[in-house]
């Protein structure tokens, strides 16, 4: 069988649900390939058929998966490392905090999930954000609005784009690592920073910088791969794409000024399928750089934010909601050339009958009177959208999506999705009705259909 690829990207403003579908699909896909394995094969823990890989972003994004009765946060990891028989790989365009690596790395070891070089690798080539592009980071960052992730991420995008930037093969020896430090951003040899565990600035030396990280360099070293070899390897049957953050916060077709620093849509090496993951309503963490047309009422908000889990999983800000946005999802889905869609989500949306309001879908943008379901050249202007105001259907809400036999929608959730439907001109694959990632109603297997 040839390699077969799938990508997963977010058509909202993050928090979508990515990675709950992208184990669903990695579960199928362990399952398809180890029913065709010998019995000596199955109990190899070697077998590494699948490769899961995040491509772009760094600890700025935060992607949640439950399965197996457990939950694991994850930041830089691929999520992929929840299942045996993958191999996860931190892809040439992310940013990679070889601090908090190693951290989440042993976060995730000690609830119960194995992770060696057998089955993680890191790209020589990603960007390497270091103790420095945090703190500057950190000058910007609060708990209100859109302020940084306080991570790092946009100080280390500056350094690639610069060319002053540090290839995690390059990090990985002490002396070269001390010589571009001092060829790009401190010349006179010297570096103040403030190190893990202590409370003040100190001033090192550029070598004894480059020192304070040798317990991850020595931790990390194994990990390293070379990202070419690894996507061209023959043994790899599938190959699965996680994106991080979404469209809407990408660099080209994000909302500008407040977009992420990659490009989530961009997916290198040719996937076969670009599966795109929208959530049943909308959320998003700060808007005062960007806009978003469909938000709810803050009163509302407020009063389903706890129960919706709508905290940002890196930052913990509280995020603002919204109602879905069918003018917005279009454009994702044509500009990211979406090939299946996902709803995630729909469970959470019985919250509304709970405390008694109808659900809405924002169908249209009325601008200065004028009023348009398409997405048009102009909006991506950074003043137009700001002033847009929604044109809403609404809906009955329901408090119980799923009939008694677990896999059939009831009539007003399915009224629901009907009409996100019509509207975007395009059906969902997959529908999450709960957290876990079983918890799915599955109407077509994107890869049985896409290979059949």
């Amino acid at each position: 069988m040839n390699k077969r690829s799938i990508a997963f990207v977010g058509g909202q403003w993050g928090d979508e649900g990515k990675a709950k579908i992208l184990t669903w699909v990695l579960r199928f896909m362990r399952n398809d390939l180890y029913s065709n394995l010998d019995l000596f094969e199955k109990d190899t823990e070697k077998v590494k058929r699948i490769l899961t890989q995040r491509f772009q972003g760094g600890g700025n994004a935060g992607h949640t998966a439950k399965t197996g009765g457990r939950k694991y946060a994850f930041h830089q990891v691929p999520s992929g490392i929840v299942y045996s028989g993958t191999y996860n790989l931190m892809g040439e365009g992310m940013f990679v905090n070889p601090r908090e690596l190693l951290n989440e790395i042993r976060a995730l070891m000690r609830k119960g999930l194995r992770i060696s070089p057998d089955n993680l690798g890191v790209a020589t080539n990603a960007q390497v954000t270091l103790d420095y592009h945090v703190e500057d980071d950190q000058a910007d960052f609060n708990q209100e609005e859109h302020s940084s992730t306080g991570k790092g991420i946009k100080e280390t995008a500056e350094d690639r784009a610069g060319r002053k930037g540090m290839r995690f093969i390059e990090f990985l020896d002490a002396d070269l690592m001390a010589k571009i430090l001092r060829d790009t951003h401190f010349p006179d040899g010297y570096v103040v920073t403030t190190l893990p565990g202590e409370r003040e600035p100190t001033t090192l030396t550029v070598e004894e910088y480059a020192h304070s990280y040798d317990v991850e360099r020595f931790f990390l070293a194994p990990y390293t791969v070379d990202e070419t070899r690894i996507v061209n390897d023959p043994t790899f049957l599938y190959h699965a794409f996680e994106g991080a953050q979404s469209l809407r916060l990408g660099l080209n077709h994000g909302a500008v000024p407040g977009t992420s620093s990659s490009d989530p849509d961009l997916v290198p090496h040719r996937p076969d399928i670009i599966m795109g993951i929208f959530k049943a309503y909308e959320s998003s963490v700060g808007i005062a750089l960007r806009y978003f047309v469909g938000e709810m009422d803050t009163e509302l908000a407020d009063a389903v934010r706890a129960t919706l889990g709508e905290f940002g999983t890196t930052t913990g800000k509280p995020r603002h909601i919204g109602w879905f946005d069918v003018v917005n999802a279009r454009y994702s889905i044509a500009a990211a050339q979406m090939d299946f869609l996902s709803l995630t989500k729909l469970d959470a949306m019985e919250i509304f009958a709970e405390v008694g309001s109808p659900v809405k879908v924002v169908t249209d943008y009325n601008i200065d009177g004028q009023v348009s379901r398409e997405w048009l050249d102009y909006f991506h202007r950074r003043d137009t959208l700001k002033s847009a105001v929604p044109v809403h259907e609404v809906l009955d809400s329901w408090d119980r999506t799923v009939e008694r036999d677990g896999h059939t929608l009831t009539p007003p959730a399915k009224r629901y999705v009907q009409c996100l439907e019509d509207h975007l001109k395009k059906h969902f694959s997959i529908i999450g009705i709960g957290p876990a990632d079983d918890e799915v109603i599955v109407r077509e297997n994107p890869i049985e259909v896409f290979y059949s």
